[in-house]
């Protein structure tokens, strides 16, 4: 195992509220949100433009998740 990767469980349950707050802070600041974005690119193989998108839709979910709580 890589220093990058963490253990998971399919049971396992994220905080939705502090996640959100994080890629929030992350993506408030441009040069943090292209750091994000080309880790998220190196790290899995996808373009910095998929990367985007999937860092748009995990945003998308948070902030539905954390409202229906």
């Amino acid at each position: 195992m890589d220093d990058m990767e963490i253990p998971f469980d399919e049971e396992d349950e994220i905080n939705a509220d502090l996640w959100l707050a994080a890629l929030l802070a992350m993506t408030g600041d441009a040069e943090r949100q292209k750091r994000l974005v080309d880790g998220m690119s190196a790290r899995t193989g996808i373009t910095p433009e998929k990367a985007e998108v999937i860092l748009d839709a995990v945003l998308k979910f948070l902030m539905e998740k954390t409202r229906s709580n």
